[in-house]
């Protein structure tokens, strides 16, 4: 069965029935906002078992997300439903979400800075300094054309150590 796409209203309403939610964006994301009774399990994260065929509720953002990954999800599970226009939607139609103190840039975010940032640097320099700085934006796009075909992004899983991107509680034991 495909999932289905629902209205902000009909998402309400599965929830007030007790649903179960699962917000797909990272950990900081949602530790910044989310639905209230929301899991949060990375899209990477899901396993089919967690579910064992429950209707589950979808979302993410902006529902690009979750569109992107429908094929997935309706695998993981064949009774989901997708939120449309993702947490955006719900938010604009004045529901209410739960906060967090976080306020960091989504680890996507970081990876998009960084990567454009070390394009451009190398383009620049490439073009100034030595042809070998051209080595730079090339070994950027091969590993951005591995995690295409490979789903996994080695630069995010270097971002999620970094001590910024770690709950507090996480960060105050190492310290």
């Amino acid at each position: 069965m495909a999932l289905k796409f629902i209205s902000v209203e009909e998402a309400r309403r599965l929830i007030d029935e007790r649903v179960t939610v699962v917000d797909i964006r990272d950990a900081i994301e949602f530790d910044g906002e989310h639905i209230a009774r929301a899991l949060n399990i990375p899209t990477e994260n899901l396993s089919w078992s967690e579910f064992q065929g429950r209707p589950v509720l979808f979302y993410c953002q902006t529902g690009k997300r979750t569109k992107i990954n429908s094929a997935v999800l309706a695998l993981i599970s064949p009774y989901g439903y997708v939120l449309e226009g993702g947490l955006d939607a719900w938010k604009k139609a004045k529901l209410p979400v739960i906060k967090g103190g976080n306020r960091q840039s989504s680890v996507m975010r970081q990876i998009y800075v960084m990567s454009g940032a070390l394009v451009f640097i190398g383009s620049l320099l490439g073009g100034v300094k030595s042809r070998k700085f051209f080595l730079l934006p090339a070994l950027i796009g091969a590993g951005m054309f591995g995690t295409g075909v490979t789903g996994k992004c080695g630069l995010t899983h270097f971002l999620m150590k970094m001590s910024w991107n770690r709950p507090p509680a996480q960060n105050s034991k190492e310290e």
